[in-house]
């Protein structure tokens, strides 16, 4: 026959009730955590949760990534012997900071735009544009000889500038410009490859463009002197494009220039322009 022992417990070991009571509250927590763990596992709806929050989180990661590794400011070095260095880092030129779409699309409402777009005013009759300046009229004739043509557009006036701007497209080059074209004399004053948007404060000129044939993005950037503008950089970017609509990338009214973008040569997010810029002339 088995011999029991009777044991007394000593009442100074004992736990506190209350010590006791937690304990007992903790345990139970625990096996609820873990017994819905094991449901959720079994979940479909939750495992798609899961993988959604996880490619949120890895959205976000990598535009921190991109944004705090420089790779918005990385250019493309087509001869690394005849780069300018002052060019690499931008500093002094330019600051570039991706920013939410919320943001992007709250700027649009304040967004200005010095081009008087007359075109009802001036139009093109059989092929020919007519520009009238002070002393005569400036003619634009398309050309069109079989494969080879020239075609011009008239855009619109700077009236504060006293500059018209007129698009060309030519066939042979297979290439396109901007020209301003001065209201008294009647001379191309400028000539651009992307559209010119003029700031705020009407003191720079910056246009910006895909460059199809170098997967990268062309910046150009002016000042304003009087009535004529000069150039302070000029540069092509590697790592993103921009939405090539004019109407779509801006000035503000706080002195930023606006654009939404895409990363082809980070994440292959061609032609998802759902990322967006903010250009700060410094």
């Amino acid at each position: 026959m088995p011999k029991f022992i009777a044991i007394t417990p000593n009442l100074e070991t004992l736990p506190n009730p209350v010590i006791l009571k937690n304990i007992v509250y903790k345990a139970a927590a625990s096996l609820l955590f873990f017994t819905i763990l094991d449901s959720c596992k079994s979940s479909p709806s939750s495992v798609a949760n899961t993988k959604t929050i996880s490619n949120s989180i890895s959205k976000v990661d990598a535009a921190k990534n991109i944004d705090s590794s420089e790779d918005l400011r990385v250019i493309v070095k087509d001869d690394p012997a005849n780069i300018n260095k002052k060019y690499l880092s931008l500093k002094g030129y330019l600051d570039l900071r991706l920013i939410s779409k919320s943001e992007y699309e709250n700027k649009k409402s304040t967004v200005v735009d010095y081009l008087l777009r007359d075109t009802i005013n001036i139009k093109k009759i059989k092929g020919v544009i007519e520009l009238p300046y002070q002393n005569g009229i400036k003619r634009y004739k398309d050309l069109d000889e079989g494969e080879n043509y020239n075609t011009y557009k008239y855009v619109g006036q700077f009236l504060f500038f006293n500059k018209y701007l007129i698009h060309g497209e030519y066939d042979a080059t297979e290439s396109g410009d901007y020209s301003l074209i001065d209201k008294t004399t009647g001379v191309v004053t400028s000539t651009f490859k992307a559209f010119p948007h003029i700031s705020n404060d009407k003191k720079y000129l910056i246009g910006v463009m895909s460059n199809f044939e170098m997967d990268a993005t062309d910046l150009e950037l002016y000042k304003i002197n009087g009535d004529s503008v000069k150039t302070i950089l000029t540069v092509s970017f590697k790592n993103w494009l921009p939405l090539d609509d004019e109407k779509a990338m801006f000035w503000a009214t706080d002195g930023c220039f606006y654009v939404p973008i895409a990363y082809p040569n980070i994440s292959n997010e061609k032609n998802t322009y759902s990322h967006y810029l903010k250009i700060s002339v410094l």
